[in-house]
């Protein structure tokens, strides 16, 4: 008999601030402590209180994890699409049944806003179902608007090695989903690892789904540090695929560790994306967009826009326009609402997370930048034990500013007036980064040349990877592309 997934394990109340939330691990289907039985502390980063606890997983449970994974892999596969489809499905509606209270369990260990979470959540259920529907039409399951490397389909159709998904604590449960649904409609097993500091959503997750009724060890999460247990996971020579989302040097240390059975490697990694803004364009959606695609999630996701190249004929108009719109944005606790039109925007997600952003800050402050609106910490002594940061804009900084040469992962924006659309180009192309750009006009010509000549993989033209308006619904487009 299935348990009632509301019975298993803590409930996370939203009126309820004082009860921590215990998880364990999951591994081969049952709730696992850490073979040295050793817990860690999740804090909340609006104000540094304890949320609850996970297990610190060691080496040998991450050998267990992949133990689990292993012995699934062969069974699952014998199963038939439809009918994994079916469990996915079934797996997923527990999920959708406790959207709420993963809304806000998110928001408390990761500090994103409560409307935000939610939207995360119901990605995540969406991106899952849409997946399934893909699948059903594969013979092998196959969802090919996720892998990395198609060419390679016909040498990994029938691979049973176990995979593992290392998720970044940006977007814990929104990235979760593409480490998640391919790999278990394509037959595969998975063990996930969540970030360190937010362990806590993905463990409650994978429980609702395990005890919905997939098979044991088809899912399996471990929890501890990246590099003790993480290490542990990819260096191992069972595994076939490793799917990490994170930054370039968590990217560097998985492919340093992993062993010689050559897995197959799907890294996400860091960005800078560039926002150009024609003099034609439309202004009062575009300083909208920049508002959103900047401050979304406190400025902390690699899609984000993070450099604003903006036309000098409408250069004066465009600023007071996003200056109006950033000043709508009030830091606090995410689960606190704001009164309209104020909008919530949450803490950084860490202390050292935080300074690193405002060292960049203050690197273009005192090269010559001027401050638009924004760069400091909030003054209100409510907001003093978290980790928050005035959302700022900040103007007429050098092209060798810290805020131009490097991913800014936090709430600052710097905006570049530019001569045209040449010299916007030729300033958006000085990155290392190309992951998405977009661009703001009505000229067919004008997106033809930035289609032609902007460094980037996707190029989005009036729009963003994401919704103009905080908490929208994620569009099926953009569940299938490379979000967060």
């Amino acid at each position: 008999m299935i348990d009632e997934p509301a019975t298993q394990g803590p409930r996370w109340s939203f009126g309820d601030r004082v009860n921590r939330v215990d998880e364990s691990m999951m591994i081969a289907g049952e709730l696992r402590e850490a073979i040295d039985g050793e817990r860690y502390v999740v804090f909340n980063p609006a104000d540094s209180l304890e949320v609850g606890t996970a297990p610190l997983g060691t080496p040998a449970d991450a050998r267990t994890a992949v133990d689990a994974a292993e012995r699934a892999g062969e069974k699952w596969r014998a199963v038939s699409v439809k009918e994994r489809a079916r469990l996915l499905e079934t797996a997923v509606d527990a999920v959708a049944s406790e959207c709420d209270g993963l809304s806000q369990l998110l928001t408390a260990e990761q500090g994103k806003p409560l409307h935000e979470a939610r939207a995360e959540v119901l990605s995540f259920i969406q991106r899952m179902r849409v997946f399934a529907r893909i699948a059903r039409g594969n013979a092998d399951g196959h969802v090919p608007l996720v892998s990395a490397v198609p060419s390679r389909r016909s040498a990994t159709a029938s691979d049973t090695r176990p995979v593992v998904g290392l998720v970044a604590w940006n977007y814990p449960v929104g990235l979760a989903a593409k480490k998640v649904g391919p790999n278990l409609l394509a037959g595969r097993a998975v063990v996930l690892k969540p970030a360190l500091t937010t362990p806590l959503t993905t463990l409650r997750l994978v429980q609702l789904m395990n005890h919905a009724g997939l098979p044991e060890g088809v899912l399996n999460c471990v929890t501890g540090r990246g590099d003790v247990i993480g290490k542990a996971l990819v260096a191992d020579s069972r595994v076939g695929r490793i799917h990490l989302s994170g930054s370039d040097q968590t990217g560097t240390s998985v492919a340093r560790n992993v062993r010689s059975n050559f897995p197959e490697m799907i890294l996400e990694l860091a960005g800078s994306d560039p926002m150009v803004v024609c003099a034609d364009a439309d202004i009062a959606a575009a300083a909208t967009a920049a508002t959103v695609g900047r401050f979304k999630n406190a400025g902390q996701a690699c899609i984000a826009v993070k450099r604003l190249y903006v036309d000098r004929d409408i250069y004066p108009e465009f600023v007071a326009r996003l200056r109006d719109e950033v000043s709508r944005l009030e830091p606090g606790d995410g689960r606190i609402e704001t009164v309209p039109p104020r909008i919530r925007m949450g803490p950084l997600h860490t202390g050292a997370q935080r300074e690193r952003v405002e060292a960049q800050l203050f690197d273009a402050l005192e090269s010559g930048a001027s401050l638009i609106i924004g760069g400091s910490r909030p003054a209100k002594a409510a907001l003093c034990s978290g980790y928050f940061l005035d959302p700022t804009v900040v103007a007429h900084g050098p092209t060798s500013s810290r805020l131009l040469t490097e991913e800014v992962f936090g709430p600052v924006l710097p905006v570049v007036k530019t001569s045209g659309l040449d010299d916007a180009i030729t300033k958006a192309n000085q990155s290392t980064w190309d992951l998405n750009a977009s661009i703001w006009t009505r000229d067919q010509t004008v997106i033809d040349t930035a289609r032609a000549s902007l460094k980037c993989r996707s190029l989005w033209v009036n729009r963003l990877p994401f919704g103009f308006e905080p908490g929208d619904k994620v569009e099926r487009t953009t569940a299938l592309s490379q979000s967060h």
